[in-house]
């Protein structure tokens, strides 16, 4: 958090991830749900300790250490608290093959890499009370006339809702 009331202000909170879980409601692309989980957000009436004040702060998302292995969960189930219901997200949303995370990192220097390649995806099938998995895995083939071959290969599982 960032207090205009001085630089000495500032209050980082540091916690270890292995996964982010972004919103994908009215997005398109896994790259706009990350833009939006990192978008800066301002908070009114924050009390400042160093101020003594109620302030307006500016909170962000910052990434300081990337994890060898990332996991991106895409949040396709909604719960409607007016109605009590559960839906499903069933639009399509895009994602890379190569994912940047450079701008969503501090400290940023021209030594380390940002990138992350994707290595496998989970597909949910059915509904919200309950459906299927199938996985998709990117493995590495040794075939000597095509250096860094990649196969994927399926796999599937049942998933059911507890009632």
């Amino acid at each position: 958090m960032y207090c205009p009331g001085g630089i000495d202000h500032v209050e980082p909170r540091v916690d270890p991830f292995y996964s982010i879980s972004v919103e994908i409601d009215n997005k398109s692309s896994l790259s706009a749900a990350l833009e939006a989980f990192f978008q800066k957000e301002t908070i009114s009436d924050f009390f400042c300790g160093k101020c003594k004040r109620q302030v307006q702060v500016e909170k962000q998302l910052k990434i300081k250490s990337l994890p060898q292995t990332l996991i991106v969960h895409l949040k396709r189930f909604k719960f409607s608290v007016a109605e009590q219901t559960r839906a499903k997200l069933t639009h399509e949303v895009s994602y890379p093959l190569k994912l940047d995370l450079k701008k969503m990192c501090m400290n940023v220097t021209d030594t380390m890499s940002y990138e992350y390649e994707l290595k496998g995806v989970v597909v949910h099938t059915g509904t919200a009370e309950g459906g299927h998995y199938h996985c998709l895995i990117k493995e590495r083939t040794n075939s000597s006339s095509i250096p860094n071959e990649c196969r994927w290969y399926g796999r599937s599982f049942i998933f059911m809702c507890l009632s």
